[in-house]
């Protein structure tokens, strides 16, 4: 997938760019680029505070059970 979304990724056997022109990122490439990294990081927050939201309502419970 990768490959088909950043074309400039793609390497030879030495490691090297396959062409100069792929040195560059075009605009469409860094805004797609963006929104995956956007769209990952707001995901993982989510999935955080949900995380933190279940241990504190164990905590919650188990406070009371206590009291």
């Amino acid at each position: 997938m990768l490959k088909e979304v950043f074309p400039c990724l793609l390497h030879t056997q030495l490691g090297q760019m396959d062409d100069a022109s792929s040195l560059s990122i075009s605009s469409d490439e860094a805004e797609l680029r963006e929104q995956l990294i956007t769209n990952h990081y707001s995901r993982r927050v989510a999935e955080l505070t949900s995380q933190l939201q279940l241990a504190d309502s164990k905590a919650l419970h188990f406070y009371a059970e206590v009291l």
